[in-house]
């Protein structure tokens, strides 16, 4: 049977005005991109107007 890790990555979303908006998404991508490559699988993601919350797992592997 297949065992998961989950996480959840909090990020504040505080927009002081509309040139901002590109820097979030950057990051977003670049935390995103770097939790990939330690094999985390996004899963959902939640928004309101102070954070961004990633909901990721990532499939535990036994050693044999």
């Amino acid at each position: 049977m297949k065992k998961f890790e989950y996480d959840v990555v909090y990020m504040k979303t505080e927009v002081s005005d509309v040139s901002s908006q590109g820097a979030i998404s950057h990051h977003v991508r670049k935390v995103l991109n770097a939790m990939g490559k330690d094999g985390w699988e996004l899963v959902s993601v939640a928004q309101d107007l102070e954070q961004i919350r990633l909901f990721l797992k990532r499939e535990l592997v036994e050693a044999k």
